[in-house]
């Protein structure tokens, strides 16, 4: 079992705990951060600390407009042609004390991650294995990450203001070498940030009833971060042909019970749950889907019909 430190997590995950206005100046530091996907086997007490104006990279519902579209055969696919690993694997994490007078703690959980772009052979999701691949054995240490600090680079622009973790040379090798393989195109940036009625007003409404803070990158890729009655959801919509490699940690899928749905609007959906987490996924012709919902742990329940009604709640059809 290792013993990982919450500096060392960098390349693994997106701290959502630090809330951001949307007259702020994103800094590519943070933007950074916003490119990768916090560990989501959420403690209630990193769950009260969500807010509606945390911008995390998630999970994004596609909206659809006109005559409907068209998704690949649900039943063929399932979490386990999502994932970026064989098996779950059991980690240990230090959190630093958040504020004067705390002290850290320490959690213990499965880790197996899923690709948030696409089912097994799909160019956008082999491009994310292979980079996930590459920051699994490149610069384990962080001397070269923290021999360039958190100053300007020559690669913000081009790289880190368009959502990619990248502060080499050796980096900006591998992303363009992975582009070019799998025939994919950058992140136009820099994001942008955007709140329920700016959501609402360029998408059309994402889920009914509901409230949502996130990011979009021109390209049509965005994430929100939303609430819908007692429970709080993560949407990241993957737009298809785009190098986005944004991973989600599910926990051991061994836990899941997975079925396919047909919501309201007529889409084909595949929805899993477990005690800790529950999952929307829709493979669409331009995009691929996937929703979040954050069970804090086991503490909030929710029945497939809960789950089922959710994804009715989502309007598919919009875009």
């Amino acid at each position: 079992m290792n013993v990982i430190n919450i500096r060392d997590l960098m390349d693994k995950i997106q701290d959502s705990s630090v809330p951001m206005h949307e007259t702020q100046v994103v800094s590519a530091d943070r933007i950074k951060e916003l490119t990768k996907m916090k560990l989501n086997l959420d403690s209630s007490r990193s769950q009260k600390r969500r807010m509606r104006t945390i911008l995390v990279a998630v999970i994004a519902v596609l909206l659809l407009s006109g005559l409907g579209c068209t998704i690949y055969v649900i039943h063929e696919h399932n979490l386990k042609s999502l994932a970026l690993q064989s098996t779950a694997t059991t980690e240990t994490h230090v959190f630093p004390a958040l504020n004067p007078g705390e002290t850290s703690y320490v959690e213990t959980f499965q880790v197996q991650t899923i690709s948030l772009q696409g089912f097994d052979d799909s160019p956008e999701r082999l491009a994310t294995m292979e980079w996930e691949e590459f920051l699994e054995t490149y610069d384990p240490d962080k001397e070269i990450l923290y021999s360039v600090g958190n100053g300007p680079t020559q690669w913000d622009e081009k790289y880190c203001n368009c959502g990619y973790m990248c502060y080499s040379q050796e980096m900006a090798d591998k992303i363009e070498e992975i582009i070019a393989k799998y025939d994919l195109t950058l992140h136009p940036g820099p994001l942008e940030v955007f709140e329920t009625e700016e959501v609402n007003s360029k998408y059309g409404p994402v889920m009914k009833d509901a409230t949502y803070v996130g990011y979009y990158y021109p390209d049509g890729t965005f994430s929100l971060d939303g609430d819908l009655g007692e429970y709080g959801f993560q949407i990241h919509r993957s737009m298809k042909g785009v190098f986005d490699p944004i991973a989600l940690n599910i926990g051991n899928i061994e836990d899941y019970e997975e079925w396919e749905y047909e919501t309201s609007e007529g889409f084909t959906v595949l929805l899993a749950i477990s005690e800790y987490k529950a999952l929307i996924i829709a493979d669409l012709d331009d995009a691929f889907v996937s929703v979040n919902v954050l069970l804090n742990m086991g503490d909030i329940e929710m029945s497939k019909e809960d789950l089922e009604n959710m994804a009715d709640h989502l309007t598919l059809a919009n875009l």
